[in-house]
């Protein structure tokens, strides 16, 4: 319990931070805002999950593999980077198809119920690219209406 109150606290200050002293992304024809609007705000989910994920590693109790949280690490450094310099969709695509690589790499990967036992061009494999690809892709497009990745977050959370 304390851990997660403090993961809470942490977040709380990180965003607190970003939304105050932050940068702000001016509004454009690629963006819903009207006003000017912080950037970079997923930050503080980023940093609260990498230091869980250490907290809790070493506690021996994290479930998810070490390639997963690299591929959220990095995942979480080409997006900020993203959100100060502007990338092309090029490259976000490759860091996106890297972090599908280590999904599939740490033995996640999708199954179908339908297709159990049976090895259709390794349908399975191409299933679960497509899936993170778009779970990362949703989540950017989510990101850019405020409040919205949040509120979405936060309802998976308390319906789980």
């Amino acid at each position: 319990m304390a851990a997660s109150v403090l993961s809470f606290l942490i977040s709380a200050c990180m965003t607190f931070l970003v939304v105050f002293f932050g940068r702000k992304v001016t509004p454009s024809n690629r963006c819903s805002h009207d006003v000017p609007t912080p950037s970079a705000g997923g930050v503080s989910f980023w940093a609260v999950f990498c230091l869980g994920y250490v907290y809790y590693a070493n506690q021996g109790t994290w479930i998810i593999p070490f390639p997963c949280f690299v591929a959220v690490l990095g995942l979480g450094l080409i997006s900020l980077y993203d959100d100060y310099f502007h990338l092309c969709y090029r490259t976000r695509l490759m860091v996106h198809l890297s972090c599908a690589a280590l999904v599939l790499y740490s033995g996640l990967i999708v199954q179908m119920p339908l297709l159990a036992g049976k090895d259709i061009f390794a349908l399975d494999i191409v299933l679960t690219v497509l899936l993170v690809v778009g779970l990362i892709n949703a989540c950017n497009f989510f990101d850019g209406i405020n409040g919205l990745l949040s509120g979405c977050t936060l309802c998976l959370l308390l319906c789980a």
